[in-house]
């Protein structure tokens, strides 16, 4: 099996179980996994915003796909910043996306990732990816500390657009959503 094929795969299983959440009642949809937690709603379109983080801005250096039709203007447009905001701000994330909202931006997203899997060169994998910041004249939000300590962070002193594109596709648009979607299983159970 080729390494896009393993990527392909990989992308479709967290794709297929964002779209599984679209039976949520509203208070499994506002419940948090344990105290000062992000609510499900937020934690769901979370994983998608970084998912389109990963694909849009950073390996293509373009603009995500929940910023623009037909997206734009709803509640999957309401931040710029996959992660490192409040919670508060957060919180008013949750309350303005549906399971179904979400999921369709899943859709939206899952395809457009397969769509670049197709074309990439298998080597192209082990390389970072040549613009990764590139993204950051999309929004003065990208300037600030809590989205530059998330981007910068890591214990190898690594920004996270120098990581190997691989990287970038198995761990938070892959490994990353795996936890969360357990996560977010506690806490609809517990709801």
């Amino acid at each position: 099996m080729k390494a896009t094929e393993l990527l392909a795969k990989q992308t479709q299983i967290v794709g297929g179980r964002i779209a599984g959440l679209q039976g949520m009642s509203e208070a499994q949809w506002m419940a948090r996994p344990g105290q000062g937690r992000n609510r499900v709603g937020f934690t769901a379109w979370h994983m998608v915003a970084t998912r389109d983080w990963t694909i849009r801005s950073i390996l293509q250096a373009e603009r995500p796909v929940g910023w623009e039709a037909p997206f734009a203007g709803s509640g999957i447009a309401r931040c710029d910043l996959p992660f490192g905001m409040s919670l508060e701000e957060a919180d008013l994330i949750a309350e303005a996306v549906t399971p179904a909202d979400v999921a369709a931006y899943s859709d939206a997203v899952t395809s457009e990732i397969l769509r670049w899997l197709e074309r990439t060169d298998e080597g192209a994998l082990d390389a970072p990816p040549p613009n990764g910041r590139a993204h950051l004249v999309f929004s003065s939000r990208y300037d600030e500390a809590g989205y530059r300590e998330e981007l910068d962070a890591n214990s190898s002193g690594m920004s996270m657009t120098d990581w190997p594109t691989w990287q970038l596709l198995t761990r938070p648009a892959f490994a990353h959503c795996l936890f969360h979607l357990e996560e977010m299983e506690f806490a609809k159970t517990n709801a």
